[in-house]
């Protein structure tokens, strides 16, 4: 028999042999899961959400630092000549961004995961 299948409670793994003897290859894993592979995605998708919030916080940084322009440099212009309506404008703006960022999360997970309900 060319091929045989080694199966543990919920993974079944297809070695081939390869030259005879003890060499083995593997020719395909297959996972048998009562859970959906998508389910598997919301750690990330929690992460990436996290993350960003904090790109939009670092664009600040990273703009002054490179004098990119920008809503970053936009606003440490603005913190520097003291203009605080430039500043609270900036600061709403990125405020909706990270709030919508978490929003899009959240309808990710009820798409990812049908228990959840948004």
């Amino acid at each position: 028999m060319p091929w045989n299948v080694r199966s543990g409670s919920k993974v079944a793994v297809i070695w081939i042999c390869v030259g005879g003897g003890d060499r083995y290859a593997i020719l395909g894993i297959a996972i048998f899961s009562p859970i959906p592979v998508t389910i598997l995605f919301i750690p990330t998708v929690t992460v990436l959400g996290l993350l960003l919030a904090g790109l939009f916080g670092g664009s600040v940084v990273i703009e002054t630092i490179f004098n990119w322009p920008g809503i970053g440099l936009y606003a440490y212009q603005s913190i520097q000549d003291f203009d605080f309506p430039s500043v609270m404008g900036v600061a709403l703006i990125l405020t909706i961004c990270v709030v919508l960022a978490n929003l899009l999360a959240d309808i990710l997970y009820a798409v990812l995961d049908p228990r959840i309900k948004v």
